[in-house]
């Protein structure tokens, strides 16, 4: 059996619904979502490592990149085999790029998260990380890259992008379509990542602005965001490149 490391940091697939509010809250840590889901212990051997219990919109870039240090750090140990990395949707994309930008390992590594909390029927975590391990058990998975799966299918971190606020199945990638899919106890590739493109660095600068270019504007943002003192800007503008 291999060794997998599940490296927990929160979302909503550690949160319940809070009955007086209403809304999704924090709630179990890592280890008491591995005793709920048992029978992934059938499938590897699975060790756990704790790095926080953030909501999704509370991943910093400099949190992303923390978190990538350690992911790197657990990779490259001989006795780990594999990775997976639990993570808030909201910006689950961005973060399993940038692992996938800056670490740089012929070893699985699979992000998942949960479109929905333990306190309703159809909680999707448990699926999800049992399919993850799956991924990393399957030999086809060596040398993909950082690998995201939610629903059963399966993206490149570099094509990924979360399409839906509250749908299961939110995660695809537009441009290219899914590497694959897991169905059942099989783990199916019809393709490779597109690009798989590593950039070493010893730190993240989120002293960046993006700013988003529409019809009729003018340069007052711009000038504001440079005469605020930003080392870079961003521009996510029209067609090719239009209006800049």
């Amino acid at each position: 059996m291999k060794n997998i490391m599940v490296v927990f940091c929160g979302g909503t697939f550690s949160m319940i619904i809070d009955k007086e509010t209403g809304g999704a809250v924090p709630h179990f840590h890592g280890e008491e979502l591995l005793e709920k889901i048992p029978e992934i212990n059938n499938l590897a051997k699975i060790s756990m490592y704790e790095f926080g219990m953030y909501p999704g919109p509370h991943m910093t870039p400099e949190r992303m990149f923390e978190l990538a240090q350690k992911v790197k750090e657990i990779i490259n140990r001989k006795d780990i085999d594999g990775v997976v990395v639990t993570h808030g949707t909201d910006t689950l994309e961005e973060t399993a790029y940038l692992l996938d930008l800056v670490i740089a390992t012929e070893k699985p590594i699979v992000v998942i998260g949960a479109m929905k909390t333990s306190s309703e029927p159809d909680w999707d975590g448990p699926q999800n990380l049992t399919d993850a391990i799956k991924i990393i058990n399957n030999p086809n998975s060596t040398g993909m890259g950082v690998l995201v799966c939610l629903n059963g299918e399966i993206n490149a971190a570099s094509e990924v992008s979360k399409t839906h606020t509250e749908d299961i199945e939110t995660f695809h990638s537009l441009d290219f379509g899914a590497l694959g899919f897991v169905d059942r106890d099989k783990v199916i590739f019809n393709r490779a990542p597109r690009k798989l493109e590593k950039i070493e660095s010893k730190k993240i600068n989120s002293n960046v602005d993006l700013i988003k270019v529409y019809a009729g504007m003018d340069e007052k943002f711009f000038k504001f965001s440079a005469d605020s003192g930003v080392e870079g800007i961003v521009v996510e503008a029209l067609g090719v490149g239009n209006g800049v």
